[in-house]
């Protein structure tokens, strides 16, 4: 991770789930990195088939999606770019990696972002 953080949007299915076909741009985060400010985030915790736990965390008030906690990642904060304000901008947000490409869906397949890392999967942290 670069700086602390990795920029990535992900293809895996949760997250294609999530925003209803493409994935969600991430800012990878360590979890003391990663403070709530205000209310009390509402947590879905899906088990998965390996036994790993992925954590969404949600707004109480709009049902937006703030960030997912993985074990696979080694315990990391994916935050989704949504919840960074947008008067601060986003421009910060250039993707080093994209990740589960082999997920995407068809009809995505041959779309990649210019300069990035391309993974099957999730690749080490």
């Amino acid at each position: 991770m670069k700086n602390g953080h990795r920029h990535s949007p992900s293809d895996c299915t949760d997250c294609q789930q999530e925003s209803g076909g493409f994935g969600f741009p991430d800012v990878v985060f360590k979890p003391d990195a990663v403070k709530v400010v205000k209310g009390e985030p509402k947590l879905y915790d899906d088990v998965k088939p390996s036994g790993n736990h992925v954590r969404h965390y949600f707004c109480p008030r709009c049902g937006s999606t703030l960030w997912s906690s993985l074990d696979a990642l080694g315990k990391v904060n994916a935050v989704k770019l949504g919840t960074f304000s947008l008067g601060s901008g986003t421009a910060f947000f250039h993707p080093s990696d994209e990740l589960f490409c082999k997920s995407k869906q068809q009809w995505v397949k041959d779309i990649s972002i210019q300069g990035t890392n391309q993974h099957d999967g999730m690749p080490p942290a």
